[in-house]
C-alpha cells in the first residue's frame, strides 16, 4: 500500500523496532534506524531477539506464519498481538486484535 514512510514514522514516533518477513522485504529501508532485519527461521539475530522479548507485536500485512514466527517460539514473552491486514481472516490469526484496513491508512490513524 506504499506504507514505507508511514511505517518508518510510526516506528520512530513510538520507538518500536521493525522486523520484516521474507514477503515483507523492503517494507522499510534497511538503513532506517528502527529496521532490525528479517525475523523467523532465517532471520537476523537482532530481529529475533526483539521478537523474543516483545510484550506487544504489531503485524502489518503479515499472516504470522510458522516460518516467520519460528512456530511462535520467537514470542516467548507471550506478547499481545495486534494485526493490521486487509483480510479479516489473516488479521485475526493467533488471537490477534484485528485491525482490518490498508496498512498506510491504519498506521497514520494510529500514529
Amino acid at each position: 500500500s506504499g506504507a514505507e514512510e508511514a511505517l518508518g514514522a510510526f516506528a520512530l514516533q513510538h520507538n518500536i523496532p521493525v522486523a520484516e518477513t521474507q514477503a515483507g522485504k523492503s517494507a522499510l529501508a534497511t538503513s532506517h534506524p528502527m529496521s532490525f532485519g528479517a525475523s523467523g527461521v532465517d532471520g537476523s539475530a537482532a530481529a529475533n531477539a526483539v521478537s523474543r522479548s516483545a510484550d506487544l507485536v504489531i503485524g502489518v500485512g503479515t499472516r504470522l506464519q510458522d516460518f516467520t514466527t519460528g512456530s511462535r517460539t520467537l514470542f516467548e514473552a507471550g506478547p499481545k498481538l495486534v494485526s493490521i491486514n486487509i483480510h479479516g481472516y489473516d488479521a485475526g490469526k493467533h488471537g490477534a486484535e484485528a485491525l482490518v484496513g490498508d496498512a498506510k491508512v491504519v498506521l497514520e490513524a494510529l500514529g
